[in-house]
């Protein structure tokens, strides 16, 4: 999982979840309980191999991004 801000506010409270299933996740705005839950990615095999995710202004757009490195060590953006 990993934190950032992906949920167009200001605010770096966006919490990005790849759960064991392959689902991806995103819960934005939160705070003292988990933010509005957003299915990205259904269930499936190939986030099954995403090793870890990062969350940042990579691309220096202003908008957050992530990056995947996958379990055969490719990285993605």
């Amino acid at each position: 999982m990993t934190a950032g801000r992906d949920g167009g506010n200001k605010w770096q409270d966006d919490l990005v979840v790849r759960w064991s299933d392959g689902e991806l996740t995103l819960y934005q705005n939160t705070g003292t309980k988990l933010g509005k839950e957003i299915k990205v990615v259904n269930p499936n095999k190939l986030w099954t191999h995403a090793a870890e995710i990062g969350s940042g202004d990579y691309t220096q757009g202003d908008t957050w991004d992530l990056v995947v490195r996958w379990s055969d060590g490719e990285v993605t953006l």
